[in-house]
């Protein structure tokens, strides 16, 4: 529910910056100066196009770098486990 309505705010806004493996979205708030003023801001994913094997096919995501590197780790550890 909750990331439905926020998909519908970021429409043709910041949709690109969404990792499609976790859904992870950019964060929104508040900068706080030291006189307590308030401006909005948004703080930005860090996200690369990277090729993945989905279900034995490559397929090119768009994903959260946390996101590229545990599917690293795993890949790693599936290979040691199968030496």
């Amino acid at each position: 529910m909750v990331s439905s309505v926020i998909d519908v705010y970021l429409r043709g806004y910041m949709i690109m910056a969404k990792c499609e493996i976790c859904g992870k979205i950019p964060g929104f708030g508040n900068n706080v100066s030291h006189s307590k003023r308030r401006t909005k801001t948004m703080w930005g994913l860090n996200v690369h196009k990277s090729t993945m094997m989905v279900a034995g096919k490559r397929v090119s995501v768009k994903a959260c770098t946390r996101c590229i590197r545990n599917q690293y780790k795993e890949t790693r550890i599936k290979t040691r486990t199968s030496v």
